[in-house]
């Protein structure tokens, strides 16, 4: 399946491009880059090395490649400066456990079903974050999930922005019927995030898994594709009145 689409108030473009890791076919979704009115998500490529990447550059978007380098960037940014994975599944990782949380990310990047991204700054290319496509399920249901932006782009809409591009991609481009949220009882951001953007609460996943040593139970929200036309028009104003991220 071929998706490339576009508008013309540039809320929203998505172009395809190719992992050099070889596992397009395994993500569960075609691999693109998303733009929005500020953000850039660029499909995470731990197989792409710099390298490979700069032999490439013909002006065309490409993968991220995951590089030592970006990965220490991902890491100070949601472990070290401030612990932004608090609520997920996994960790902590401690100030001197760089290798660890490199292979993890390596490793859960490269779990089937999976499509990773960097989400950066169309204005200035600054790290602004990270987010997935979770759990595809043969072309009808798909999950966003490890969401977090860089404490200097937190309360900036940044979360909305990611999802409405998510949303705009899995459901009305790629024909996903569902997409998903899920998350913490304790993260009360989170699910207000989730309400504020559109999803609709459906359950509680009660004594889920042990996340951390606490006992996690877990808030399921989700948009159908039915709902996705009043979702888009009810969030695109909101995106439209956020401010830049640039300085």
């Amino acid at each position: 399946m071929l998706c490339h689409q576009s508008d013309s108030m540039d809320m929203f473009k998505a172009v395809p491009v190719s992992l050099v890791s070889g596992t397009d076919a395994s993500v569960g979704i075609p691999v693109a880059v998303l733009e929005g009115p500020r953000l850039r998500m660029i499909p995470l490529d731990v197989g792409l090395t710099e390298t490979d990447s700069a032999a490439s550059a013909d002006g065309q978007l490409r993968a991220e490649p995951g590089s030592d380098e970006l990965l220490d960037q991902l890491f100070k940014l949601s472990c070290v400066d401030q612990d932004l994975i608090r609520w997920m599944p996994f960790g902590p990782f401690g100030p001197h456990e760089a290798a660890s949380h490199h292979a993890f990310l390596r490793s859960f990047a490269r779990t089937p079903g999976r499509l990773m991204f960097i989400v950066r700054c169309k204005a200035t290319n600054a790290l602004v974050g990270f987010v997935g496509f979770l759990n595809a399920s043969a072309g009808v249901s798909i999950e966003v999930g490890f969401i977090w932006a860089a404490a200097a782009f937190q309360g900036r809409r940044v979360a909305g922005e990611m999802t409405y591009l998510m949303m705009r991609y899995a459901l009305g481009c790629c024909g996903f019927k569902r997409l998903e949220w899920k998350t913490h009882h304790l993260n009360a951001v989170s699910q207000k995030t989730a309400l504020g953007i559109g999803f609709t609460y459906e359950g509680t996943f009660r004594k889920h898994m042990v996340s951390r040593g606490i006992v996690r139970n877990t808030l399921w929200y989700s948009i159908i594709d039915d709902e996705y036309e009043a979702v888009r028009a009810a969030l695109e104003p909101k995106l439209a009145a956020a401010g830049p991220l640039a300085a």
